[in-house]
């Protein structure tokens, strides 16, 4: 169960990021669920079934940490990793819908349908829209299922700020200085 800690009643933004994540988890768990059961009616090898698996997981979990942080303007530039090295059990590739060729049954394809009817959700797209670092982290789960990502809706800019001008600084008042003689006295013993 996901609790929000605020201080305070939730904004709106607040209470629709946990009402998708909560979709999302439940479509997600589905999700997988139905990738591991067709992919061994499938005969899958088992440790590409498992990379399959850990594959979808891994971006599901990237989408759920994401949700559950506030949005950054800016990220952060990330350092250059090392290479990685080969490995030699077999890989699933990146092609358009290679899950669906994987997972043929009807299960995944309920599964499918699903989260692509959450994606298309005005809410979620609004979220999206909102934030784009959602939509990119998802982006490679519908290309490897062959789900399409509907186009976000464009949100204008808020105008600018326009600050009033700023008075200029009268000086100091002279009701409130002291006489020249007691100022030089006072910077003579400092």
């Amino acid at each position: 169960m996901l609790v929000l800690m605020t201080f305070g009643p939730a904004t709106p933004a607040q209470r629709l990021s946990i009402a998708i994540l909560q979709r999302f988890t439940l479509v997600m768990n589905l999700f997988l669920r139905a990738l591991a059961a067709d992919a061994y009616a499938a005969r899958l090898i088992a440790p590409l079934r498992a990379e399959a698996w850990n594959r979808v997981h891994r971006i599901a979990m990237r989408f759920k940490a994401r949700l559950r942080r506030p949005a950054h303007p800016q990220a952060k530039p990330r350092p250059n990793r090392p290479a990685r090295r080969a490995n030699k059990s077999p890989r699933p590739s990146n092609a358009h819908g290679w899950l669906r060729r994987v997972a043929p049954g009807a299960a995944f394809a309920c599964a499918c349908a699903k989260l692509q009817a959450l994606l298309h959700d005005p809410d979620c797209q609004t979220l999206l829209a909102h934030d784009p670092q959602l939509a990119s982290i998802i982006r490679p789960l519908c290309r490897l299922a062959r789900l399409t990502l509907a186009p976000a809706p464009k949100f204008s800019p808020p105008p600018p700020i326009t600050l009033p001008p700023i008075p200029p600084d009268p000086g100091p008042d002279p009701r409130y200085t002291l006489p020249l003689r007691l100022r030089n006295f006072i910077a003579a013993s400092l």
